[in-house]
């Protein structure tokens, strides 16, 4: 009995998701730090709205604003932000289906995260019982060719071989079944990555506004955090456009 291993198509690649708004960078053009350098004294923000379907506190949402001055203030040379109660530009923190459908690609990501796993696992063991068969049966093919060519095995030993050969047969089976496993959680891989995907492209062609803030204005609204170092990059985005920088 042979062992059939049926060839699995790789897992789809996932797509990318591109965290900040058009136009944002993990740091500031040197023409926008320029215009930055020149504020006179630290622009003021305070903390206005945070929905609590976001699962953060008002706190570490003020953190998270601080940890993202720094993108302007280091290139810069100087301070440009500054958290007060009662600041000048007001943040929100809102939420909306852009972060609902944030979660559930979040969600997707952990389970095919696990799926690759458990893909893995599957397939260092099907390899590992594909090696155990194939040492086996090439020394029992040997045993049966050396016997043969003398005419037939003692009953002893003819005994000891149609023992092996049954030994060997539930190998194979085993290893078949291994095999349809590993088949099984590809196909529930793929099929987790396709939805994922799915999910990417219910967005459209375009690139969801994670945040917003008009050009010179006071108003900061934030719609999705990712839990992520991105989060700075987007809020520093955000707050560029009240410093008057437009998109560079």
């Amino acid at each position: 009995m042979r062992t059939h291993h049926r060839a699995v198509a790789p897992a789809a690649a996932l797509l990318a998701l591109t965290l900040a708004a058009a136009g944002a960078s993990s740091q500031p053009s040197s023409a926008a730090t320029a215009r930055a350098a020149g504020c006179d004294s630290p622009l003021t923000y305070d903390v206005v709205e945070v929905d609590a379907r976001h699962r953060t506190t008002r706190a570490a949402f003020v953190a998270l604003l601080q940890r993202s001055e720094p993108l302007w203030e280091a290139p810069a040379g100087k301070d440009i932000f500054r958290y007060a109660p009662g600041g000048k530009v007001h943040v929100h923190l809102l939420f909306d289906s852009r972060q609902i459908l944030e979660n559930r690609v979040a969600a997707a990501d952990a389970a095919i995260a696990k799926l690759r796993e458990r893909v893995d696992r599957q397939k260092a063991e099907m390899n590992d019982q594909k090696k155990t068969l194939d040492t086996r049966k090439a020394k029992l093919s040997r045993q049966i060719s050396h016997w043969n060519a003398r005419g037939g095995a003692p009953k002893d030993v003819f005994a000891e071989i149609q023992t092996e050969q049954t030994a060997v047969n539930k190998l194979v089976a085993a290893a078949n079944a291994g095999v349809r496993r590993y088949n099984a959680a590809v196909a529930r891989l793929n099929a987790t990555v396709a939805s994922r995907n799915a999910l990417v492209r219910s967005r459209g062609s375009g690139e969801s506004q994670l945040g917003q803030a008009q050009v010179g204005g006071t108003e900061v609204k934030i719609y999705v955090l990712k839990g992520t170092a991105k989060d700075e990059v987007l809020i520093a985005h955000e707050l560029g456009h009240i410093l008057g920088i437009g998109h560079v």
